[in-house]
């Protein structure tokens, strides 16, 4: 049994879960990001592909424009991987039975749970004021951005684009887990101990497939964040569909695929690495 289940299973205290997952989690920022900025672009001027997104963007705005928004998604980001993991232990200890198991099928549900919660409370907004600089030609301050919004929107223009977040990020959380699992219980089969680097792979192929199943409420959430689109998230899907054809509703998919999955195999690597630390040392 990997450090991972055992720290998921034995409930390690709170503190050091939401320690490790926001240090994972801006180790995943800091390693990621221009990959997330190529990909908003991608989304919201639906043209172009990685390589030639990206040099436009160094064309525009320089190095730093692969940047813009990267505060917020550090905040985001560290934010949300400790109340991701926080809270799917949480939900996925709910379920244990008798023996202490939890199937697959409520390890599915508590990722996709955790994800929805996740998505309402802090991804959303700290979602919305990154795109709006990642899409910004000159880089306006994270401060700037809020203000703006407070100001023309109120409160509630922090969370445009809720609806489809919270459909991205169950639909990420919960797939990731599940795949998670199952790829580590593989590698675990016979009685064998999951490696570091079994860890990283594990992390990165889960990480990587969770983006193809809910990149489409990517999209739209990417256009309605940056007021490129207005209305409802199936309808907005539906006239993406119609009028800028199917794989509309794909772009972006690639440096998203990629940042994900070195983003996950970094989170989980990380995030173990801290907890067989805080194993030896008590």
């Amino acid at each position: 049994m990997s450090q991972l289940r055992k720290t998921l299973d034995n409930q390690n205290p709170s503190e050091l879960v939401l320690a490790a997952g926001a240090i994972a989690g801006s180790a995943e920022v800091i390693t990621t990001y221009p990959l997330d900025t190529i990909k908003t672009h991608m989304q919201i001027k639906k043209n172009g592909n990685t390589l030639t997104t990206g040099m436009n963007i160094i064309k525009k705005s320089g190095i730093p424009g692969l940047y813009f928004g990267v505060i917020p998604s550090l905040a985001q980001v560290a934010g949300k991987a400790s109340l991701r993991f926080t809270l799917y232990e949480k939900i996925k200890n709910s379920f244990k039975d008798k023996n202490g198991k939890v199937s697959n099928s409520k390890n599915l549900i508590a990722g996709l749970s955790s994800g929805a919660i996740e998505a309402m409370v802090w991804t959303s907004p700290t979602e919305r004021v990154k795109i709006i600089q990642q899409n910004s030609k000159k880089y306006i301050s994270t401060q700037n951005v809020i203000s703006n919004i407070l100001r023309n929107n109120g409160i509630q223009g922090l969370y445009i684009g809720t609806v489809p977040t919270i459909y991205k990020q169950s639909l990420s959380v919960g797939s990731r887990f599940w795949m998670y699992n199952l790829i580590k219980e593989f590698f675990e089969k016979d009685g064998k101990k999951i490696t570091s680097s079994q860890t990283v792979f594990t992390g990165a192929l889960a990480g990587g497939l969770s983006t193809t199943f809910n990149h489409p409420f990517d999209v739209v959430k990417s256009r309605i964040q940056s007021n490129t689109n207005k209305g409802k998230t199936f309808q907005i899907m539906k006239d993406i569909h119609q009028k800028e054809g199917i794989f509309s509703l794909f772009s972006g998919l690639s440096p998203r695929f990629y940042r994900v999955a070195i983003a996950q195999g970094v989170t989980f690597y990380i995030y173990e690495s801290i907890i067989n630390f805080y194993q030896a040392i008590v």
